[in-house]
């Protein structure tokens, strides 16, 4: 064999091994449906770097709809087309809450004050997971 032979064999090689490794580096598109009316920005899809990866976006999916104050959310399967490399899931969204009111009555001006409860932070917005944590570890801390 001689030298532009073996470079032709060699740059063969390369642009084959190239094309391996994109078919395999390719994306997996994560497409959400929904139950109800919710703005199209909170449900975009999500190219995730494989399909491994779909817990994760499922986990991150739930967690911003939770953060928006619909905590009965969730997600109730995903169909996967591994040809297509997508995969669509299904979200029942449930209901959103809101605080009704929630006052500080019986809670020392001082306490609620240093644990930075606001009574107006809270009426008539969205309940958040984070919003009861902080609140209820602000709380616990000063009284410790």
């Amino acid at each position: 064999m001689g030298h532009v032979t073996m470079q032709r064999i060699f740059l063969l090689g390369l642009l084959w091994s190239a094309s391996i490794a994109t078919a395999f580096a390719q994306k997996h598109r994560i497409e959400f449906t929904c139950d109800q009316e919710i703005p199209e920005r909170w449900i975009r899809p999500v190219d995730a770097g494989s399909l491994q990866q779909l817990p994760s976006v499922l986990s991150s999916q739930l967690a911003y709809l939770h953060g928006q104050g619909y905590l009965e959310a969730s997600i109730d399967g995903c169909v996967t087309d591994t040809t297509a490399r997508k995969s669509t899931c299904a979200i029942t969204l449930g209901r959103e809450y809101h605080w009704a009111h929630l006052s500080r009555a019986g809670i020392p001006t001082e306490i609620a004050s240093e644990a930075r409860f606001r009574e107006k932070l809270y009426t008539n917005r969205p309940v958040t997971p984070k919003n009861v944590q902080r609140t209820v570890e602000g709380l616990l801390q000063w009284s410790e």
